[in-house]
């Protein structure tokens, strides 16, 4: 049990979309750039994950009706279209911060060998006659694209997943035994304390790669 605003109180009601939107955004950010979104921590709404979720609702209105940008510009003097335009420079201020943080992070230098994240993979780009840097509004709409990508869809997709679970205790149990077998069953009271998950251990859980491809293909979070 856990509180839905990260509380972790006891008997509170789990809104699992949310915390796990949450939860993905942390993890893209520090994984992909080395970045402390915090959304965790801030518990309740969070403004970019908000303003995101409206930018993409605009995004299918315009690609839906052709004429709405244009009268958005035209008309931008109503509180629906003020409204677009807030959410999107909450989203950009955002790719705004992140960007600085990561052009800040590797000033002067080249990325070292070993950082894979992607703001170094970013930031090593060149063009191959010239050998010039990427732009900086390339680099930020990639950062941008990447975000997204890496923390919406994986919140979805995860989401989805519980909830296919939570309907299935048959896959609940085969799972449980899969994970307490390697050691990462994490079990009410904390005892015994499952070990920390390893990037090897993704291939050698399948039944869990199974489930998590099954509720994906039930519920895709892009369609294509």
């Amino acid at each position: 049990d856990g509180g839905g605003d990260g509380s972790g109180s006891k008997g509170a009601v789990v809104v699992a979309e949310d915390w796990m939107q949450r939860v993905t955004l942390d993890i893209t950010g520090h994984v992909g750039f080395g970045f402390d979104f915090g959304a965790l921590e801030q518990g309740g709404d969070n403004k970019f994950i908000q303003a995101v979720h409206a930018n993409l609702q605009e995004l299918s209105l315009r690609t839906a009706n052709p004429l709405r940008q244009p009268l958005q510009k035209l008309l931008w003097f109503l509180p629906q279209h003020k409204e677009v335009a807030r959410n999107q420079a909450r989203a950009y201020a955002l790719y705004d911060e992140l960007y600085a943080f990561v052009k800040d992070k590797y000033a002067g230098k080249e990325p070292e060998p070993g950082d894979f994240s992607f703001g170094a993979a970013l930031m090593r780009l060149k063009h191959p006659e010239t050998g010039a840097k990427m732009l900086d509004n390339m680099v930020k709409g990639n950062m941008a694209t990447l975000l997204l990508g890496g923390y919406d869809t994986s919140a979805f997709t995860a989401t989805w997943a519980l909830y296919d679970i939570a309907r299935h205790p048959a896959v609940q149990r085969r799972l449980a035994a899969e994970l307490a077998a390697a050691g990462l069953l994490a079990l009410p009271g904390g005892s015994p304390a499952p070990r920390r998950l390893t990037y090897q251990d993704l291939s050698t859980l399948t039944y869990l790669n199974a489930v998590i491809k099954e509720s994906m293909r039930l519920h895709p979070a892009a369609s294509t």
